[in-house]
């Protein structure tokens, strides 16, 4: 991400430019502001996860519906547990300035929450759903990755975090958004995919892709269901881009469909409509990360350039490309290629096994959604300002 501003520094006596894009930044709402410390308290982690026990952490947060999505199991150290240090109300910031806010609620009674995460609670519980709100917005998003541009990091320190001068409108104001804030918080609760599980069984490895024997209990998914490449025209990868990419957007350049794009955020890079030898992406085409556990799986609603990390699936029926990247990203698709991409160093998924990748017919037969699903920080960003 690339933040940028034109200051006159001869009225700054510190230069440093996450400070300096911090004075600088404006929220699109004309009411007072004061400090976050001067509205909340940090929490302190008083339990511990032991290594086997789910634990919310940061990676687990849906980066489009900003809900758990999964808990990790790898994780071990001090923690937070929702009912003892944590209530409902509270916040968790992420140290990424990119992730989302989570605000804890009754559904939550009993997690262990990883101290990745900064803890704040409201001195008024008023607040709660309006600093939640700030926070995921886009424009909260900008402020906060602004105030990490300057770290060696990139992650937000406590005190940056603490020191964000946040408006503070009218009780008035603030209670006519609340329900509508509350009820966008409500649809970040999502279905958890399970963590995998400890297991052993007896198995002829004779004539079978040991891979897959050692990746789970059931290897024989694999071979449940239509190979994906059977619902494709074609499938093509990404080529190398950094040649010819520039990281503002001028006239006549294409957004780069990356991975971060695919994720609900906005383009980071551009290259030339004309140029040569690049894997063009047409409106409609379902887009797949080739690096990670996760699919990451999206409609591109526009045309674009696929980035080397990405998979560019042109469908012989568009109209089934939302039910796939809905069936990619759930709990089964989630699950196939963790089996696929398993043993490998860096999880990685290879060509051949995303178009032997199996879809179950039935599981396509789910109304798919009639448009994409809009990322919570544009949707906030709509709610509170009224844009």
């Amino acid at each position: 991400m690339v933040t940028s501003n034109v200051l006159d520094l001869r009225r700054h006596a510190n230069w440093e430019p996450s400070r300096l894009l911090a004075q600088a930044f404006e929220w699109p709402i004309d009411a007072p502001t004061i400090a976050l410390r001067d509205l909340v308290s940090r929490v302190a982690p008083s339990s511990f996860a032991d290594a086997g026990t789910p634990v919310v952490t940061p990676a687990g947060i849906d980066p489009i519906r900003g809900g758990v999505r999964r808990r990790s199991r790898k994780y071990q150290g001090a923690a937070y547990q929702v009912g003892a240090e944590l209530r409902p109300g509270d916040l968790l910031v992420p140290r990424s300035p990119s992730g989302l806010v989570l605000l804890v609620s009754d559904v939550m009674m009993g997690a262990l929450v990883s101290s990745t995460f900064y803890a704040l609670r409201p001195r008024n519980e008023s607040y709660a759903a309006w600093l939640w709100g700030l926070l995921n917005s886009r424009s909260g998003l900008e402020l906060r990755q602004g105030l990490a541009a300057g770290s060696t990091t990139m992650l937000l320190a406590p005190g940056d975090l603490l020191d964000i001068a946040v408006p503070l409108p009218t009780f008035v104001h603030q209670h006519a958004l609340t329900t509508a804030l509350l009820s966008e918080a409500s649809t970040t609760h999502l279905d958890e995919e399970e963590a995998p599980e400890t297991w052993w069984r007896i198995a002829d490895l004779r004539g079978s892709e040991w891979r897959f024997m050692l990746a789970s209990p059931r290897p024989d998914l694999l071979r449940e269901g239509i190979p994906l490449k059977d619902y494709c025209s074609e499938i093509a990868k990404g080529r190398p881009i950094l040649a010819v990419a520039v990281e503002t957007q001028e006239a006549g350049f294409l957004p780069v469909a990356d991975i971060r794009m695919l994720s609900g955020y906005p383009p980071r890079r551009w290259v030339p409509a004309t140029a040569e030898r690049l894997t063009r992406v047409r409106p409609g085409d379902l887009c797949v990360a080739a690096p990670g556990e996760r699919p990451h799986a999206a409609v591109v609603q526009t045309e674009a350039v696929a980035d080397p990390n990405v998979y560019v699936l042109r469908l012989r029926r568009p109209a089934l490309g939302a039910a796939l990247a809905e069936y990619l990203n759930g709990r089964e698709g989630f699950a196939l290629r963790r089996m696929l991409v398993s043993g490998s160093f860096i999880p990685n998924l290879r060509r051949r096994d995303l178009e032997s990748l199996p879809v179950r017919p039935e599981a396509l037969d789910q109304p798919a959604p009639d448009k994409p699903v809009i990322p919570l920080a544009d949707r906030l960003e709509r709610l509170l300002w009224q844009r």
